[in-house]
């Protein structure tokens, strides 16, 4: 009787252990096996689809339409196909209409204005207020693009494995890692939370300097400001036990900045697309300003796709 207590609690005991070592292990294996899929890399241009302006105009319920920060037009969708702003321009100049103003995961308010009749103007919204001035996205649909609203967590401090060794590959291992961003949402709906990151040490007295002493030799500029710099967007979804880190926007040893400025369903299909803001300051001495790429992506069966891009440069 004794010996068969001793045997059963003998192999208790190796499950209890098996069990811990097997759980330490898949912790370490997450950890060490990172899946890191780099999308900046990827060639990518708008798909052209030709859509009859007539069908635009009888079917305006699956129209969106988007304005930036300046109320300039972005682009837009049609039942699903991006369609750009010179077409959004060429059939609806002159036409009123309502637009939702956002930042990430917050409704702004309401607000009503005319499409110009050249894509590089911006729309002049009303009633006019500070909020127009501060929003990072404007939305003209009928749905709601907030199916689901974004947790947003600012300055956070967390075990950066995988963001440490991104920098790491372009020697940038040894520098303080600031998450700006913390954005966690369901984009596909499939009950599974994805986790944004916005990552950056460039700081608002870097662009100051930047733009103060653009004209000093390139190689004292880039030693003294551009080093070490970094500006990175990583979308990480957790499936079935598995961790899968997407590099969306990424710059080193530059003062070019990306940002988040939406999380919303812009084609009424319930999947919350991600749009971010590719910001080029390394530009100011060339051409006087920065420029910059706005990049829309969708994740759908278990894949990130890039469905849209759009190149800015500031309207004077």
């Amino acid at each position: 009787m004794r010996k068969t207590i001793f045997i059963t609690l003998l192999i208790l005991i190796l499950i209890i252990f098996t069990s811990l070592y097997y759980l330490r292990y898949q912790k370490y294996s997450l950890i060490n096996n990172l899946n890191i899929i780099d999308l900046t890399n990827i060639e990518f241009s708008n798909k052209e689809i030709q859509i009859d302006n007539k069908e635009i105009l009888n079917n305006l319920t699956n129209l969106c339409i988007l304005i930036d920060w300046s109320n300039r037009i972005i682009g837009g969708f049609f039942k699903e196909n991006w369609i750009n702003a010179d077409k959004i321009v060429e059939i609806f100049n002159g036409m009123k209409f309502k637009f939702k103003l956002y930042n990430i995961g917050i409704f702004l308010g309401e607000y009503e204005g005319f499409i110009p009749e050249r894509k590089e103007k911006y729309i002049n919204l009303l009633p006019s207020d500070e909020k127009i001035y501060n929003s990072q996205i404007g939305i003209s649909c009928v749905w709601d693009p907030l199916v689901r609203i974004p947790i947003v967590e600012d300055n956070i401090e967390i075990e950066a494995k995988v963001i440490r060794k991104i920098l790491k590959d372009k020697n940038l291992g040894d520098i303080t890692i600031k998450i700006g961003k913390k954005i966690i949402i369901d984009l596909d709906n499939d009950g599974n939370k994805d986790i944004i990151f916005e990552v950056s040490n460039i700081t608002t007295k870097d662009i100051e300097y930047f733009s103060e002493n653009s004209g000093i030799k390139e190689e004292e500029f880039n030693k003294k400001v551009k080093k070490d710099k970094y500006s990175l967007i990583l979308l990480r979804e957790i499936k079935n036990g598995k961790q899968n880190d997407y590099i969306l926007g990424y710059d080193y040893n530059s003062l070019n900045k990306n940002e988040v400025i939406f999380i919303a369903d812009i084609d009424n299909d319930k999947i919350m697309e991600l749009g971010i803001n590719c910001i080029c300051v390394d530009a100011i001495p060339d051409e006087g300003y920065a420029v910059g790429t706005y990049k829309i992506f969708k994740k759908t069966n278990d894949k990130i796709n890039q469905v849209a891009e759009k190149f800015w440069i500031p309207d004077f």
